[in-house]
């Protein structure tokens, strides 16, 4: 969450949500002795989908900036696209067919 620019006291309460966390498991009548959670989201919480959406844009941000800008940065090289064109978007280098 620090990765996608939230701010640290949300940060808080979202662990202090999840610290301690305990579920049961119900079968028919009976429900099992507590049990604690470590990974995972609450389910049925509206919080649920958000942190999960801002673990896809951490994960995107971290494939971008290993992946993708060190591919960009090889195929200017090997193109030898100039530094004063690197200001221009990557859709200028693309060649539609």
């Amino acid at each position: 969450m620090r990765k996608v620019g939230v701010e640290e006291w949300l940060l808080k309460v979202v662990q202090a949500m999840y610290r301690h966390a305990k579920s049961k498991v119900r079968v028919g009548d009976t429900y099992s002795e507590a049990f604690d959670i470590r990974v995972g989201v609450h389910q049925g919480s509206v919080l649920s989908p958000l942190l999960f959406i801002i673990v896809l844009e951490a994960i995107s941000r971290e494939f971008w900036n290993t992946f993708w800008k060190n591919s960009f940065q090889s195929f200017k090289q090997s193109s030898g696209i100039s530094e004063a064109r690197d200001k221009q978007p990557i859709c200028a280098y693309v060649q539609w067919f």
